[in-house]
């Protein structure tokens, strides 16, 4: 009997499937790596350590605290936070089948892929560090950080390049504008509400920031980033406030607004509101945060002005505007063509009775006046009047009487009976001639009477006067 042959057994084939675990280096735990396997590992080592790095990007999807590397799609890495500023470092995920030179290859590709993330992303806030530090030097020609400026610019590096100008008002009063150029070299941008490097607010390096935010502090179950383009997002009661802050928002109300959009309305309104006069606001200015009613009156609040809300008829539309200054026009054109004819219209016929009743004419008034009166309620719209309410003003003082003393008292009275002649006790007393009233002194001396010539015309009027009076 002849042997049949066997079948000979398949070879294993080396090819991989993207998609699949070894993609990434990583195999289920009851999985077995045979030497195809290995070679395909270390094929894509190879390929990491080339140009594959390029290629890798982070996802926070078990959260803020707890990034990976992703590459082709899949985990190689996570990250973690070894205390220093900025300091994220890479650890290969646990499942990894690399091991020796290899894990060690990727490890330190993965990890130069992140440091050049951050050096690139928040270049800014790295420089700042590094000088703060003592790690670098100013550059030529410009003067080192010290002082206020120094104070300053420690803080805005511990918030991770944003800091509410609240935190920092009194110094950054204090500074002029040669003082000011030491924080824009860094690009730092000194607004109305907020100091923040517009470099570092951009969606990847708000990423960086956020994460290393988060697990330096274990920040747990924080909201998803604000999609990038978004003007403002409801805000999170549970979120905690700096997160917004980091995230390049600033909280007003319920909603969290972009803060350099806050930053532009600021400069919008500014010469509206410089008078201290009341004002309203543009539909195109209220498009610069994408709110309006409640919503743009807490962000005009944001920025330092208060308002009120008045039942008024609304703002006629320049459109409306426009046809009744046609219609206007017209009307007047037919006047001008066609003289006036006055004609006037036919009374219309009413029953006779003998006495008319006025009160048909007044239901028909009251109902009109009603109806007025409905139609003016239903044009009225609320209308918002802001005004600047960041000024503190002093709070008008009562002048009180200083306490007398005895020496004071002398003077008063002294500094009166000056005024009165010497005789101020008398001044309330009547006269001779039983008449009451004041009397007025004066330190000057009395006129001596003249005595009239007997020779002179007037001492004969005057005689004559007497004998008339003598008569009556």
């Amino acid at each position: 009997m002849t042997d049949t042959p066997k079948t000979p057994e398949a070879t294993p084939e080396t090819s991989i499937d993207a998609a699949s675990p070894l993609a990434a280096f990583s195999l289920k735990k009851d999985t077995k790596a045979d030497a195809a396997v290995k070679a395909e590992l270390a094929r894509r080592v190879k390929l990491l350590a080339n140009v594959g790095a390029k290629t890798c990007e982070l996802d926070f999807a078990e959260g803020l605290n707890a990034p990976r590397v992703l590459w082709e799609g899949n985990p190689v890495a996570t990250l973690s936070h070894s205390g220093a500023y900025l300091g994220l470092r890479v650890k290969l995920v646990a499942d990894t089948l690399l091991e020796g030179d290899d894990a060690t290859l990727v490890t330190e590709k993965l990890q130069e892929w992140l440091d050049g993330r951050i050096a690139e992303r928040l270049d800014p806030l790295v420089k700042l560090a590094d000088e703060l530090n003592g790690d670098a030097k100013a550059p030529e020609g410009a003067e080192p950080l010290h002082g206020t400026v120094k104070t300053i610019a420690t803080q805005l590096m511990e918030r991770y390049g944003v800091l509410p100008r609240e935190a920092v008002d009194a110094e950054l009063r204090s500074l002029d504008q040669e003082q000011r150029k030491g924080l824009r070299r860094f690009g730092v941008r000194i607004g109305s509400t907020s100091l923040y490097i517009p470099f570092i607010l951009k969606p990847h390096a708000t990423e960086l920031r956020l994460a290393a935010w988060a697990m330096q502090g274990d920040h747990k179950d924080l909201p998803a980033i604000p999609t990038p383009g978004m003007v403002w997002v409801e805000a999170a009661e549970s979120a905690p406030l700096q997160f917004y802050t980091l995230g390049g928002f600033r909280k007003v109300g319920k909603l969290a607004i972009r803060m350099d959009m806050l930053e532009r309305l600021a400069d919008a309104v500014r010469p509206l509101g410089q008078t201290g006069s009341e004002f309203e606001v543009s539909p195109e200015i209220m498009g610069l945060v994408g709110v309006s009613g409640e919503g743009f009156a807490e962000a005009m609040a944001g920025i330092g002005y208060k308002h009120e809300v008045r039942k008024m008829a609304p703002v006629k539309v320049v459109a409306d505007a426009e046809k009744e200054a046609t219609a206007t026009a017209e009307a007047t054109d037919e006047k001008t063509e066609a003289p006036e004819i006055k004609v006037e219209a036919p009374a219309p016929e009413a029953t006779p009775t003998p006495e008319a009743s006025p009160e048909p004419a007044v239901e028909a008034s009251v109902t009109a006046d009603a109806e007025t009166a409905e139609t003016t309620e239903e044009e009225l719209v609320d209308r918002y009047f802001f005004k600047w309410g960041m000024i503190k003003r002093a709070p008008a003082r009562r002048k009180m009487a200083p306490k007398q003393t005895a020496a004071g008292k002398n003077a008063d009275a002294f500094a009166k009976a000056r005024s009165t002649g010497g005789r101020s006790n008398q001044s309330n007393k009547p006269n001779k001639g039983g008449a009451k009233g004041p009397k007025t002194h004066t330190a000057r001396p009395k006129k001596k009477e003249k005595v009239m010539d007997a020779d002179s015309p007037f001492a004969a009027l005057a005689g004559l006067k007497a004998q008339l009076e003598k008569k009556k």
